[in-house]
């Protein structure tokens, strides 16, 4: 996206999309009334991809947003997106990768993280070859491209509830105590 572009979402379920100095009309994402986002990930102004309450994904193509999915293995926690064509979606403990077309099979990177609780490992990825994810008990893990680091615990007893890379050498995390820590 362009400093020019953006997307907002409520929690209601509506969406709308900023450009060139004007918002557009808001648009439901589905029939439900209350639909909290947990995670959303824009790339570009033509493709975003988020994950409702539900555990489910929706895309947007730059016009329209697809109907709610719960993909396999679903449900889905967290989201993000280099691309149209790379994604990485948590699930518990597990991730899939997204390809333009289909999920990968689960991989199993944090065994400490579980599916009881919301957002238990969030991610983010600069690139197809930087990603980090974190968990709710304080650890960090990395992939590569090729695959993903053991945790290392860096945030004493506090969970990650977001994180943002801008770059592979430039991330933020955001902890359960609202503190920010950032990494370079």
């Amino acid at each position: 996206m362009s400093a020019q572009d953006c997307v907002a979402l409520d929690s209601y379920g509506y969406a709308l999309t900023y450009h060139s100095g004007t918002w557009s009309t808001p648009v439901s994402l589905n029939q439900a009334t209350d639909v909290d986002v947990w995670s959303l990930t824009c790339p570009s102004a033509s493709f975003c991809a988020l994950v409702n309450h539900y555990g489910q994904v929706q895309f947007y193509n730059g016009s329209t947003w697809t109907q709610p999915e719960t993909p396999s293995p679903g449900p889905a926690q967290s989201i993000s997106c280099t691309s149209s064509t790379f994604c990485m979606m948590s699930t518990g403990g597990s991730v899939s990768e997204y390809d333009g077309a289909s999920w990968s099979q689960p991989a199993t990177v944090d065994p400490n993280a579980t599916t009881n609780t919301n957002n238990d490992l969030v991610l983010t990825c600069a690139t197809s070859t930087f990603c980090v994810a974190g968990d709710s008990q304080g650890n960090l893990l990395n992939y590569d491209g090729q695959g993903w680091t053991s945790t290392y615990h860096v945030d004493g007893q506090n969970g990650f509830v977001d994180l943002d890379c801008v770059a592979a050498n430039y991330c933020f995390a955001l902890d359960g105590a609202g503190n920010v820590l950032i990494g370079t």
